[in-house]
């Protein structure tokens, strides 16, 4: 053919074809649905400031791989040690945190995300939780106190913040007679019947720190169908068993 190169379609499409599948698969990571798994809003007479943890939709675990800073302007507002959070669909909402205070008493707000699910109707809830804090400075003290009624710092919700299902910790403070010392609260709600249609779960610490201390803790909170459903449905399968027995 006059010494000219054959034209190929295997030649034309495969490098076309490459670039669609290219395309596609960019496309389709772009248009993964994130999801808001965890906030920490932070706040003081210093300013205010918030952070929120994001993660492509069906993730479940999430933590901090470094500690960073929240910040007003100029100032450091406080500084986050550690974040995680946990939401499995069994259900069980889990929040653990580390942070440290800025120059002065500073407020802190930690949310797990909602977790939803089909209505579960009259469930067993379960909550626990605890919370360290530390003196940092080994001179004044330090105390962490709730900004829920109480004064108490964990609370349990669920139908998306519409009820209440438990609330826990009391404050804990370190004397300036044990400086560098630590003091821990912690607190559980048994299994608990919850009455009513449950669909959504959530976790939530509330607190004030003091200034320049550490703070850390861990927070659960999960609900189970009630025994009754599982006897019923167990009833229901030897039921049915019995008229397969039958009828042979």
């Amino acid at each position: 053919m006059n010494g000219e190169p054959a034209f190929s379609l295997r030649g034309f499409f495969a490098p076309a074809l490459a670039l669609l599948l290219c395309a596609l698969t960019v496309s389709s990571s772009q248009a993964t649905p994130a999801y808001q798994m965890l906030t920490i809003s932070v706040s003081s007479a210093e300013g205010t400031g918030s952070w929120s943890a994001w993660a492509p939709a069906g993730t479940t675990d999430w933590s901090t791989t470094s500690a960073f800073n929240i910040t007003s302007g100029s100032n450091v507002l406080a500084t986050v040690q550690s974040l995680g959070v946990s939401l499995d669909f069994d259900p069980v909402a889990t929040v653990t945190f580390g942070v440290i205070a800025g120059a002065v008493p500073t407020n802190f707000t930690i949310s797990s995300a909602l977790v939803a699910f089909p209505a579960l109707i009259n469930p067993i809830g379960t909550a626990s939780a605890s919370v360290t804090v530390t003196d940092q400075s080994g001179a004044g003290g330090a105390s962490l106190t709730g900004q829920y009624a109480g004064p108490l710092s964990y609370q349990a919700q669920y139908n998306a913040g519409a009820n209440i299902f438990g609330t826990l910790l009391s404050p804990a403070t370190v004397l300036p007679a044990f400086p560098h010392g630590s003091n821990t609260q912690t607190g559980s709600i048994p299994n608990t019947v919850i009455p009513g249609a449950v669909t959504s779960i959530q976790g939530i610490f509330s607190f004030t720190l003091s200034a320049n201390d550490l703070a850390s803790g861990t927070g659960r909170f999960s609900v189970t169908p009630e025994p009754s459903t599982f006897v019923l449905l167990a009833m229901g399968a030897l039921g049915g068993l019995g008229i397969l027995r039958r009828r042979r």
